[in-house]
């Protein structure tokens, strides 16, 4: 938990002052980041198909896009352009269902 300095006229300003800050906006920032819950995409990969497109605002100002697949199947190629996220695996012998976390 941050502990707030109040600052005094004329007070000096210490390297750790503002380290305790420095620390303090990164604690924030991780706890803010953590409480955002993802927006979630789900599609399937049909069989004998190899990539799968996902379209959304969300996509492109994401600071992360985690891949979950059915099985754990590692895709060949992901690729972000703009607001769509494009992934590409093997050819699978069955359906397979892809789901993306995007933050």
């Amino acid at each position: 938990m941050y502990t707030k300095h109040t600052w005094v006229h004329e007070e000096i300003i210490t390297r750790q002052n503002l380290n305790h800050m420095e620390q303090g906006i990164y604690e924030n920032a991780q706890a803010i980041a953590a409480y955002i819950a993802p927006t979630v995409f789900t599609q399937t990969l049909t069989a004998g198909n190899t990539s799968l497109t996902f379209t959304d605002a969300s996509i492109g100002v994401a600071t992360s896009i985690n891949l979950l697949t059915a099985g754990g199947i590692a895709p060949i190629s992901q690729t972000v352009n703009g607001t769509t996220y494009t992934v590409t695996f093997e050819a699978q012998s069955s359906d397979m269902d892809v789901r993306i976390e995007v933050k």
